[in-house]
């Protein structure tokens, strides 16, 4: 199994996991939806994951006269995850979830660069639809919440529609990894 077939199964299982609770209880998904942007713990944890993240990137990149100043990332990164979870907790968590959408294609597109399938382009279009959806949730958080609402309209019918549309793609892209990758 190649690298970018891992990574298209892994983004279709999370997408599949992810929508089930759409179908099977509308309501309280709908709720947990609707009440994630203002989670404080959910903000707190996806900040810890893209600091982390960004860290490691820091680290392992060769940055020039800044070299010598990069061992005070290992400080630097818990300092900033404690301002951001006192000082910028509103909204954080789909601020935290937009950092996350701008980090994940990297390895994505990374993997699909010199893959010799032709489908490899879906995977190009996803990682490029998952900056500018990460770019939105940075910039204007309050957008997640505004796409939540005109999807699921409040209706158990429209929650589960949203639902299967999503376990449709996550279905389609578990094929498309184990299949063409």
């Amino acid at each position: 199994m190649s690298l970018l077939a891992l990574y298209t199964v892994s983004l279709g299982a999370a997408a599949i996991l992810l929508r089930m609770p759409f179908i099977w209880a509308p309501g309280w998904a709908r709720q947990a939806l609707y009440a994630f942007p203002r989670n404080r713990w959910a903000g707190g944890v996806l900040t810890a994951i893209d600091l982390a993240w960004v860290t490691w990137l820091l680290i392992n990149l060769h940055l020039g006269w800044f070299e010598p100043y990069k061992m005070a990332l290992y400080l630097a990164a818990p300092v900033a995850w404690i301002l951001l979870f006192v000082f910028m907790d509103e909204l954080l968590a789909v601020r935290a979830l937009g950092g996350l959408f701008i980090l994940m294609p990297t390895p994505l597109l990374e993997a699909a660069r010199w893959h010799p399938s032709p489908a490899r382009y879906v995977m190009i279009v996803i990682a490029y639809a998952m900056v500018i959806v990460g770019v939105v949730y940075v910039a204007q958080p309050h957008r997640f919440r505004r796409w939540a609402r005109f999807f699921l309209q409040d209706r158990d019918e429209w929650t589960r529609w949203f639902g299967l549309a999503g376990v449709l793609a996550g279905s389609l892209l578990v094929i498309l990894g184990l299949v063409f990758f």
